[in-house]
């Protein structure tokens, strides 16, 4: 029976940006056993061509925006949730009132970076190189950024599948508050998750974990053949659903007591599993 593995990427399999050649011989060696490799990420596909595309990652299925966006080898769409658009401004217009976050938002396909002063003083997310990229890809009108004014989203429906918020100066403490006010205020209709200085918001009850369990169906899967690694609290659904999961030594100490194992570095799970 072929095993399918689960991976986050920012922190799990990409690590300073860079995806590590072991981590890469792993994966082929995995997948030439006969076993599936899937994606599962905040991320939506647009931020994934650069990755896929220089490392040649041979992708069996993607959960993407936090399992709000779900999609086959081919790209074709096994799920597709929408965040209300009046709850999308209702949450935009808040977060930006406290100085404290950057947003974007994103529809799976195109990210849309929300204007604020606050863009200027998120030095660890925007240094200048970054800046200079964005321009560039606003200039160029790039069909995967754009940059809105709040106004727009009142007026305007975006299928948005991701609210991406960042929180000043990395600042974990902030993040954390604001993901339990999301959750208490607007949970009806979202689900908010922590991952490092980020907060993740979702269409209510999408997880990674939804997403996986979706995409296991399609492929007949049992649980116990299904492993999952991340290093973030949105990756606890995938911990909480699936017993054969990986953290690291790095990751929150009270997310480690989550996972089954902590292990230093991406590759070293493919190797646990194949041993």
């Amino acid at each position: 029976m072929s095993k399918l593995l689960a991976s986050d990427i920012d922190g799990t399999l990409l690590l300073n940006k860079k995806i590590h050649h072991k981590s890469i011989e792993n994966i082929d060696r995995f997948k030439n056993d006969g076993n599936l490799f899937i994606l599962s990420t905040g991320r939506a596909l647009c931020e994934l061509d650069s990755i896929i595309n220089e490392y040649k990652l041979d992708v069996d299925a993607y959960v993407l925006c936090n399992g709000a966006f779900i999609l086959d080898k081919s790209l074709n769409i096994i799920e597709d949730f929408k965040i209300d658009s009046d709850i999308v401004y209702k949450i935009s217009k808040y977060v930006l009132s406290t100085n404290n976050f950057t947003l974007s938002v994103l529809d799976g396909y195109k990210s849309y970076l929300i204007k604020s002063k606050n863009i200027l003083k998120a030095r660890n997310l925007f240094n200048l190189n970054s800046l200079k990229k964005i321009y560039k890809m606003l200039i160029n009108k790039s069909s995967n950024l754009e940059l809105l004014n709040l106004n727009h989203l009142k007026d305007n429906d975006l299928n948005i599948n991701i609210m991406s918020i960042y929180s000043l100066n990395d600042n974990v403490e902030k993040a954390e508050n604001l993901k339990n006010y999301l959750n208490n205020e607007f949970g009806e209709y979202i689900t908010a998750y922590r991952n490092k200085y980020f907060v993740d918001v979702v269409f209510k009850g999408c997880s990674k974990a939804t997403g996986i369990e979706k995409v296991c169906k399609k492929f007949n899967l049992a649980d116990n053949n299904v492993y999952v690694i991340g290093d973030s609290w949105n990756d606890l659904s995938m911990f909480e659903r699936y017993d054969n999961s990986y953290t690291f030594t790095y990751a929150e100490k009270t997310l480690q007591k989550k996972a089954n194992k902590v292990i230093d570095s991406f590759h070293y799970c493919i190797d646990d599993i194949l041993s």
